[in-house]
């Protein structure tokens, strides 16, 4: 079974309770173009992102998404705190390399850290359908599992 903790250790400034409720659980990643791109010359990159389970489609910041000239494959209506907005939707190549999961995506992209938000990219429940999610808020643990394929992955 492969796993990756996403959530925090306690220190002398502040308990993983706390860094819990403040960050969120926060994965690093690895985003990459697809598309019309040799292999060789693909953008890609490492972010920090979100783990949440109220979203439920991924989501990039679209500074990031055009940083890494990912193509535009959709635009949708898609309802958010601010409510209903149009949005465009980015393919790229999602690399959680500790879990060993590497999927094309359509990302829709918001502009995430024009609104301070701290993290680049959201994990949506169409990411987490594939995983087992461990919250531990008293602790501030948290991991993401992926079961074998002699454990019943799906």
């Amino acid at each position: 079974m492969l796993e990756v903790e996403c959530g925090f250790d306690s220190d002398y400034y502040r308990t993983g309770q706390d860094e819990l409720e403040l960050s969120g659980p926060t994965l690093s990643i690895r985003v990459e173009q697809v598309g019309r791109v040799a292999p060789a010359e693909r953008k890609s990159g490492p972010c920090d992102a979100l783990v949440d389970t109220g979203a439920d489609k991924s989501c990039i910041d679209i500074d990031l998404a055009k940083k890494l000239e990912l193509e535009i494959c959709d635009t949708q209506t898609v309802n958010g705190v601010h409510g209903p907005q149009q949005t465009n939707y980015y393919a790229a190549l999602i690399d959680i390399s500790g879990l060993s999961c590497v999927r094309i995506m359509h990302l829709a992209g918001l502009p995430l850290a024009r609104s301070s938000f701290p993290h680049e990219f959201l994990i949506g429940r169409d990411i987490l359908r594939w995983f087992v999610l461990i919250y531990e808020g008293d602790t501030g643990r948290v991991v993401i599992r992926r079961r074998s394929q002699a454990e019943g992955e799906r």
